[in-house]
């Protein structure tokens, strides 16, 4: 079973994505921050991890950085309110995740999943 790991500061936002998740049908573990989130990986390695990866801290940048490199063929996908709008901050996204999928605030049930669902082929083909 796919496992995926919520990583998000926002308690409602975790709570709203794990049940959503669980109701799909995924094993979902969830981590308040990138630093939980990349010790969680470590020891429950994740298939696919969802991260609010835009509006963290440089602590946080660091563990995500920290993640990518532990698990270099991950899935990630980042989540925000406000993705880069730039083809510069686009590269520069890239550069420090490495490749990711984007999935911008407000999205729908459906959008959420058929993310997920696009993610997950990746790992298959690695």
């Amino acid at each position: 079973m796919e496992r995926i790991l919520v990583i998000d500061g926002d308690e409602s936002v975790r709570d709203s994505l794990t049940l959503t998740l669980e109701w799909a049908g995924y094993d979902v573990s969830e981590a308040a921050s990138p630093r939980e989130g990349f010790a969680f990986h470590q020891e429950n390695p994740a298939t696919v991890v969802v991260a609010n990866a835009l509006n963290v801290d440089e602590d946080g940048l660091a563990h995500l950085q920290a993640l990518r490199r532990h698990s270099p063929t991950l899935p990630i996908i980042a989540m925000s309110g406000s993705l880069p709008s730039s083809d510069q901050e686009s590269q520069s996204l890239q550069n420090i995740f490495g490749s990711v999928y984007r999935l911008q605030k407000p999205f729908t049930v459906d959008e959420f999943l058929a993310t997920v669902q696009t993610a997950l082929p990746r790992l298959a083909h690695s």
